[in-house]
């Protein structure tokens, strides 16, 4: 019984309404601001949950030259 309850657990995806609401944001910038797509793709809406966001910018960030 337990491993019927684990399995169906783990086939949920975690709601997070303030990652939710970043990349709502995100998406209404890259409309408003056309030059920003990239960056906001990269760092916001190509990433699954503001963990990811945050990984993503401190390896982009850490890879720089000039570090």
């Amino acid at each position: 019984m337990n491993s019927i309850s684990i399995s169906r657990h783990s086939a949920l995806k975690p709601v997070d309404p303030i990652w939710r609401s970043i990349r709502d944001e995100a998406m209404e910038a890259v409309n408003r601001d056309p030059l920003l797509a990239a960056f906001l793709y990269s760092t916001i809406l190509n990433q699954d949950s503001l963990e990811e966001a945050v990984i993503h910018r401190l390896a982009e960030r850490l890879a720089h030259q000039d570090i």
